[in-house]
């Protein structure tokens, strides 16, 4: 696996610099913080990410692709089974100016920072992050918009395989209800668990029961 996304680097060097950045995530003994890389010094990685062109499409192809293909073998295991597809947003907070940014930096809720719209998928015992998109701040396509765009983009070839349970959290600006979901064209099939109202938690998500309902059942 590692010598499939490595080959697709432009350059020995970048090759070597994405190999060592890799191997930094994946051992279990080591930092994988840059400056803690025993292959690479923090600069060489640092120009890696932020400064070399190299094939982001491509590496998102491969690495869905290796994603698809253990989701569709856990399929396989038991009758009719339930893919779970999550559905949350992350908040990286930042502090200061960040002009390469652009508008990505934004306020939600209380947190400053770059907004991401998540979707995992669950089956059996793989969880995994499938797609991603972000939030560009007020004005803009909303998150539970971004939502739908990404579950309205899952592989059928998945979908039509199991049953689909969204489990969604409505911590956002625009309420996430059921009737934004049947406006959008799914299987009547897929299964909806929403929050009730959006959260009035602050700052930090989780710190009150959440009531939860199925909006749409098989």
């Amino acid at each position: 696996m590692l010598q499939r996304f490595t080959s697709l680097m432009p350059t020995l060097h970048q090759k070597r610099t994405f190999e060592a950045f890799l191997l930094a995530f994946l051992s279990p003994y080591r930092s994988a913080l840059p400056e803690h890389n025993p292959l690479r010094s923090a600069s060489s990685i640092s120009r890696f990410l932020n400064h070399y062109s190299w094939p982001t499409r491509a590496l998102v192809r491969h690495i869905r692709s290796l994603l698809l293909d253990s989701l569709w073998e856990a399929s396989k295991q038991g009758r009719d089974p339930f893919l779970k597809v999550i559905v949350d947003v992350t908040c990286i907070e930042k502090t200061g100016r960040f002009a390469g940014l652009g508008n990505w930096i934004n306020a939600m809720h209380g947190k400053v920072g770059l907004h991401v719209v998540m979707v995992y998928l669950e089956l059996g015992r793989i969880r995994v992050p499938w797609n991603f998109r972000v939030w560009n701040g007020k004005d803009t396509t909303a998150p539970s918009r971004l939502a739908l765009r990404m579950l309205a983009s899952l592989p059928e070839s998945l979908t039509n395989r199991c049953r689909v349970v969204v489990l969604a959290d409505a911590w956002f600006p625009e309420r996430f209800s059921s009737r934004v979901f049947t406006k959008e064209t799914f299987k009547p099939s897929w299964a909806f668990v929403l929050t009730a109202e959006p959260l009035k938690t602050g700052p930090s998500l989780g710190s009150s029961a959440k009531e939860q309902r199925s909006c749409s059942r098989a």
